[in-house]
């Protein structure tokens, strides 16, 4: 093994096009303060969409007057970055619900007609004064919550029912829009709903169905969960609609409030857990992955001002922000996995014991092997092989020595280089290539519970930076 440089990350101006998003929710409560430096941190990451939330109540604070200036800044500012944010649509409104804090999270404006009024009216005032800016728009946050859909209790018919009523405003004003809804999960419980979602024709009024996920091992059960939504989908006419991962995040101290709470957590593990959950995303083919989120949260606000900070960021709330080591692993993922980098089926990938000629460790290695993902992907005519053990990433993340074997077709390795995308560092490692069958044999290869990457040095030429 020899370091002979670095991953060079590029910005998201620098870069065309990609899957990889980051969330800016909760602006809409003020939860994170809205400071140049964190727009400065997410055009350095390489992200090229970001999902946003509107704050119906932040917005109208005197019926039929809409003051945008806050989200101007923020579209704004990402726009500038080339950055495309997408606009989810929510919450409530103290002026029309029952709402009994300011924030009015989860208040569903459905339940009368002046609610419903009022809710129409201020899409169709925040699409006329988008239209020309985001064509992205997202119907509600996880609709099937009880603290997101108030008075509650979650109903599948009702939700299909906003999303209708909200989606005719939408296109009646910018047909060319694209509309996201479900926000659903990957737990067994969320089948039935997402069935009677279908069965109720949501599918007829969505361009996008957008699935979240918050798991301390990010595989288990996720390619099962995408092949059922698409399954789903078929099933009710519905094949058209994209996948999009919405929300998915780890946070980087042990938590208190929301997803995670109680796990025993800091930044190496966020770091790790954030490399797995991206690339479980794309070597699944979902059509788009977020990261949730750009930064932590200095406090809760939800039906209510709660005094508990939140540590999903990429960035910390110090004054200014400081990059935590998922931000520079997030920026390494987005620079090599833009849209030149695609999922390749007909290379494969495998492992083997490093002392091969030992029956014991051979057979004893298939646990590992069962264990881990080796997966194809290929960029700019090259493979690239990404390859990681899925053990708990709360343990510690020595190396397992192992012979990383690829065979394709028609991609030749020139000159193969290991990149570590948590440091960013770049190595060369001994190998044997068969030219006649077009197989490289990388010698001693570290197997970690976080993705490492194989690829040809010509393929990353303008990802990485050589030391020479």
């Amino acid at each position: 093994m020899k370091r002979i440089g670095k991953i060079s990350p590029r910005t998201s101006n620098q870069i065309q096009s990609s899957r990889i998003g980051i969330g800016f929710e909760c602006l809409d409560r003020k939860m994170w303060d809205d400071v140049d430096e964190v727009y400065d941190y997410a055009v350095a990451t390489g992200a090229k969409y970001a999902r946003v939330q509107t704050g119906w109540s932040r917005t109208e604070l005197v019926r039929g007057q809409y003051d945008f200036t806050w989200l101007d800044r923020t579209v704004d500012k990402l726009l500038a970055g080339s950055i495309q944010p997408w606009l989810n649509l929510g919450y409530g409104n103290m002026l029309y619900t029952d709402a009994p804090a300011p924030d009015a999270c989860g208040w569903v404006p459905l339940y009368t007609e002046e609610a419903r009024t009022g809710w129409r009216n201020y899409i169709a005032a925040l699409v006329r004064h988008f239209r020309d800016r985001v064509s992205l728009y997202e119907v509600w946050n996880e609709p099937y919550s009880k603290g997101f859909w108030l008075p509650g209790p979650p109903s599948q018919s009702e939700y299909v029912e906003l999303v209708k009523l909200t989606a005719e405003v939408i296109r009646g004003i910018l047909p060319e829009a694209k509309i996201i809804g479900g926000n659903t999960g990957t737990e067994l419980w969320f089948a039935p709903c997402i069935e009677e979602y279908m069965k109720l024709g949501l599918g007829r009024y969505l361009d996008v169905y957008s699935y979240h996920r918050y798991r301390v091992m990010p595989e288990i059960e996720t390619p099962e969960w995408i092949n059922f939504y698409r399954a789903i989908f078929k099933k009710y006419g519905a094949d058209h609609l994209e996948l999009w991962q919405g929300e998915a995040g780890f946070p980087s101290v042990t938590s208190e409030t929301e997803a995670l709470a109680g796990v025993p957590m800091n930044e190496e593990i966020q770091a790790r857990l954030l490399l797995r959950s991206l690339l479980t995303d794309l070597y699944l083919e979902n059509d788009y992955t977020s990261y949730f989120t750009i930064s932590d949260f200095k406090y809760y606000y939800k039906n209510g001002f709660r005094n508990k900070p939140n540590y999903f960021g990429l960035l910390t709330t110090d004054t200014p922000p400081r990059p935590k080591k998922s931000y520079d692993a997030f920026r390494h993922i987005c620079t090599l996995f833009d849209s030149s980098t695609r999922r390749d089926k007909t290379t494969l990938a495998t492992m083997e014991t490093c002392n091969a000629l030992a029956e014991k460790d051979r057979y004893s290695f298939h646990e590992k092997i069962t264990s881990s993902n080796v997966v194809a992907f290929e960029r700019n005519g090259r493979p690239l092989i990404a390859w990681w053990q899925k053990v708990s990433a709360l343990k510690d993340s020595s190396p397992y020595p192992m012979n990383l074997l690829v065979w394709s077709p028609d991609k030749a390795f020139q000159n193969p280089v290991v990149i570590d995308p948590l440091t960013g560092e770049v190595f060369e490692y001994d190998f044997i290539y068969e030219k006649p069958d077009y197989r490289v044999k990388i010698l001693d290869a570290p197997l970690k519970n976080y993705p490492m990457l194989l690829a040809d040095r010509e393929a990353v030429l303008n990802c990485i930076s050589v030391e020479e």
